[in-house]
């Protein structure tokens, strides 16, 4: 009997082109699954941290007039005896003055006055995202009967736009 003694295994063989390229393959799948749900998880920390009312400073020393609250706003007013242009300053330099958010004054007359209580501020703060509101509005407006500054906060927040 002819009978060849068995080949000696193969050690450390080199990978086929083919094996290479699934794990190559796997590899990318796996890469992009890890970017997908990191992707995922980034957008719902977005959404959720719009899910609460929106941050606005209190003026100082300003005295709560009126209080409402629903599931997803709120209003208060307060008043202060401070001049209109001190609260206004106050809040754009909190706010800014841009064009598309922040503080801008208003005249209700045409040309403008500059007289006491013929004009109010209007602050405006939107960091709403993906479907899910997040703003703020803030009226500045002085009455000449009553005194007072008057800054009225109106915020709202969560679904439904």
């Amino acid at each position: 009997m002819d009978s060849q003694p068995p080949a000696p295994p193969m050690v450390n063989a080199a990978p086929t082109p083919r094996r290479g390229l699934t794990r190559t393959m796997f590899g990318i799948v796996a890469v992009v699954i890890v970017l997908v749900l990191l992707l995922v998880t980034g957008l719902s920390l977005l959404k959720s941290s719009r899910g609460q009312p929106p941050t606005v400073d209190n003026y100082p020393n300003a005295r709560i007039v009126n209080k409402r609250a629903d599931p997803n706003s709120d209003h208060v007013l307060y008043s202060t005896m401070d001049q209109i242009e001190t609260v206004a300053d106050f809040y754009v330099r909190r706010l800014g003055s841009s064009l598309e958010s922040g503080c801008k004054r208003i005249y209700y007359d045409e040309p403008p006055s500059q007289e006491v209580g013929r004009s109010f501020y209007r602050c405006v703060v939107d960091t709403s995202l993906l479907e899910m509101q997040q703003t703020a509005q803030i009226t500045i407006s002085y009455k000449k009967d009553a005194g007072l500054t008057f800054i009225d906060i109106t915020r709202s927040w969560g679904s439904g736009r």
